[in-house]
């Protein structure tokens, strides 16, 4: 079945890891065309995805050994999508918890900017096309019918730029696209 989001969770001492990969099948690219935002403005798909994800999450989170640990979640792409909502949600869950993101070229989410905390970082390279697909997408709304105000979803966190020679620098808006 590949209609569920797919990563690792993995604990060390003093960390708890969860991984998440991008679209590989199909069926993720069906996931990634449910553009419509749902009742809570955020992308159907990714919810979809998030849903799916969600109880084995905190089955694994909750284990005493686990759940006092800092928790670090991780994705490139659509498991980066589906890693931003899993942050935002264990910020509204479990505030106490010790949570840090890292995503890598996601796309964004939300129409609402989503509390994910102040530690809680976005890498693309400057010509990533899909942290920017939504807005570019939503030039073309009326030709295309799943581009229904895609233009107004928004990233959250800080995102960073990452150079051809590796360098790392804060987004200031004005390299890449927009």
């Amino acid at each position: 079945d590949h209609s569920s989001c797919y990563g690792i969770f993995v604990t060390h001492p003093k960390y708890t890891i969860v991984a998440l990969r991008g679209t590989r099948h199909i069926n993720d690219w069906l996931f990634n065309f449910l553009t419509n935002a749902n009742e809570s403005e955020i992308h159907s798909g990714i919810s979809y995805l998030t849903d799916s994800l969600w109880q084995p999450l905190i089955k694994f989170l909750t284990k005493s050994d686990y759940f006092n640990k800092q928790i670090i979640l991780t994705g490139h792409s659509l498991g980066g999508a589906v890693a931003t909502l899993i942050v935002h949600r264990l910020h509204q869950t479990f505030p106490h918890l010790k949570v840090i993101g890292y995503t890598f070229g996601s796309p964004p989410i939300s129409r609402d900017s989503l509390q994910v905390g102040d530690r809680f970082f976005r890498l693309r390279t400057p010509k990533d096309f899909i942290p920017s697909v939504f807005k570019v997408l939503g030039q073309f709304e009326g030709l295309l019918p799943f581009t229904d105000d895609l233009s107004s979803y928004q990233h959250s966190g800080t995102e960073y730029l990452v150079d051809e020679s590796y360098q790392i620098t804060k987004n200031t808006g004005l390299k890449g696209f927009q």
